[in-house]
């Protein structure tokens, strides 16, 4: 098995320029990985691939979006960019995707209008719109917990567009 990205961005920051830095070692978080042919001990890199963390896969099809508590996201990726998708569960990259826009603002709000597209969402029926946001509100809390989701007034909404295999390569 190949190795995977470590799926913590925590320390990965975005300069000015658009570039990736880091006092680590980016490759080992990088999921372009597998492709790239600049591997080494590098802490700055223009073609950083960030990797986005999912517990469930549940609505990762063609296009859908995904909802972070905080700003951090929106700091990190850019329209354009690609990132790999990462199971939090095997830990491993199982597909990568394209930004096709990031949101960031208040968490209501955004629960509000952005809901019915995010991936957890998407294969299920709601009675109505706002019973639908109310689920998707105790789906953070689970996600999330009660501590870490109350804590955030804001939030990131990501956009994404999967990219097939063969134009991952």
């Amino acid at each position: 098995m190949e190795k995977q990205p470590i799926c913590d961005m925590r320390v990965i920051y975005r300069s000015e320029d658009g570039a990736y830095t880091s006092n680590r070692v980016l490759c080992d978080y990088c999921g372009a990985v597998p492709t790239c042919t600049i591997k080494g001990v590098i802490r700055r890199c223009e073609m950083f691939a960030p990797t986005l963390g999912f517990g469930d896969k549940t609505g990762i099809f063609d296009v859908f979006s995904t909802f972070r508590l905080g700003k951090a996201w929106s700091e990190r990726i850019r329209k354009g960019a690609a990132v790999a998708l990462f199971d939090l569960r095997k830990k491993e990259v199982f597909g990568h995707a394209t930004v096709v826009e990031v949101i960031h603002g208040n968490k209501l709000s955004l629960m509000k209008e952005h809901a019915d597209t995010n991936h957890m969402m998407l294969l299920k029926a709601y009675e109505s719109h706002d019973a639908m946001v109310e689920k998707f509100e105790k789906l953070l809390r689970r996600l999330y917990g009660n501590m870490i989701y109350n804590y955030y007034d804001d939030a990131t909404v990501i956009y994404l567009k999967r990219i097939k295999q063969q134009e991952a390569q």
